[in-house]
């Protein structure tokens, strides 16, 4: 899943997936800002990649973000097991331990909701910092004060 703020006004979002040796792997025009890597697709293969969203308005860019990931397969780190805010946190800190700080913040938002947690609002905004989504963490630090 890709995530990134809202820029205000924008007719949509170009969100493009390079391979570490800058092959373009994937390219969707969205204008929501959140999209998920099309099962379609082939999985993605053990190295780093870049991903990158540009805002555009009236045919110019208005924002623009990225950020780099690797994939690590890890065979102990399955879906996760069981929908109950324990399971998620266990698997949350399983994904974090990793390296995995994408897929641990999306847990952990998971196991936040609605609710105003400050512990979990200050992971979140850790993991996002660490997994190079700055306007994510940024958000999360807002939504604390």
């Amino acid at each position: 899943m890709f995530e990134w703020g809202e820029v205000e006004g924008v007719d949509f979002y170009r969100l493009s997936l390079t391979r570490e040796d800058g092959l373009p792997v994937w390219e969707e025009t969205v204008r929501s800002t959140s999209i998920r890597y099309p099962e379609s697709m082939s999985p993605l293969e053990a190295m780093s990649y870049r991903w990158e969203v540009l805002a555009e308005r009236d045919g110019e860019m208005a924002g623009q973000q990225a950020a780099n990931f690797t994939v690590k397969p890890d065979p102990s780190l399955r879906e996760v097991e069981g929908d109950d805010k324990g399971s998620l946190l266990i698997h949350a800190a399983r994904f974090e331990n990793a390296g995995y700080y994408a897929e641990a913040a999306a847990l952990y938002a998971r196991v936040r909701g609605e609710e105003s947690d400050a512990r979990i609002g200050r992971r979140l905004a850790w993991l996002y910092w660490n997994a190079g989504l700055i306007a994510a963490a940024n958000e999360e630090l807002d939504r604390l004060q």
